[in-house]
């Protein structure tokens, strides 16, 4: 989208028009961060959806391998029509009925894997939360994660390899969906820290498998786009208002 800003004119006009199909209430906050500079909000709109799109396929990449690492390990255990032998609960029962309901009505066949492709990230997340950390954590699930440690330097001044807790890669996990879907919702991202939520996502990434981790950040466009100077662009000359002739003025 950034690209194709160089030819587009921002006159008057143009900014009204994409007032009216953005909608006033969408372009609400960027018109206060830019200062109530209609101007200078698009061209902030133009910037959020240029790193949406960057973080797009980071966020697609842990969220795809996140639910394929899941269920491999409980399919050794149950099978792979391991979501009715888990005991799941109500939320997360409901979601795979969807699910099911969704295939069929699609008129596809429903598979272990095309049940998978259409639970959302927050059913995978919250597989990972306090309330399955006896039944699927402690057993199984931990063993999705087989490189999720972090270094620590003991007193001696060596380091040793320390393992997350459940907790940890819980609320990594929840930031990054957090993230994914406000990307989906086409809503504002850049007080988020991306930064940060850019390497966070690549860690979890790395935890399930590094291969995939660095294949991710060999190949995505995020870097750039972020450290990039967003482009200046001068602002469109106003015609002055005609003015209105006052009682004694001369008429032109």
């Amino acid at each position: 989208m950034a690209s194709s800003a160089k030819s587009f004119q921002y006159e008057a006009k143009h900014i009204e028009a994409l007032e009216l199909s953005l909608s006033s209430e969408r372009l609400r906050p960027y018109i206060l961060r830019a200062g109530g500079s209609r101007l200078r909000a698009i061209l902030i709109y133009e910037r959020n959806t240029a790193l949406s799109e960057a973080l797009y396929g980071v966020t697609q990449a842990a969220e795809v391998a996140l639910r394929n690492a899941i269920h491999r390990v409980l399919s050794v255990v149950y099978g792979q029509m391991w979501f009715y032998k888990v005991g799941l609960e109500g939320p997360q029962s409901e979601k795979v009925s969807k699910a099911e309901f969704e295939i069929s009505n699609d008129c596809r066949t429903v598979t272990p894997s095309a049940i998978v492709a259409e639970l959302n990230l927050g059913f995978w997340t919250s597989l990972i939360s306090t309330r399955y950390e006896k039944v699927l954590w402690v057993p199984h699930l931990h063993k999705a994660f087989p490189f999720a440690v972090v270094e620590k330097r003991e007193r001696d001044g060596s380091m040793s390899s320390v393992k997350l807790t459940r907790a940890e890669i819980f609320e990594q996990l929840e930031r990054i969906r957090t993230l994914w879907n406000r990307i989906a919702h086409h809503e504002p991202i850049l007080k988020l820290g991306l930064d940060g939520l850019y390497s966070q996502t690549l860690n979890a990434l790395k935890w399930i498998c590094p291969v995939s981790a660095e294949w991710v950040r060999a190949t995505n466009c995020f870097p750039q786009r972020f450290h990039e100077k967003p482009l200046s662009y001068a602002a469109p000359k106003l015609a002055p208002p005609p003015q209105v002739p006052r009682p004694g003025m001369p008429r032109s």
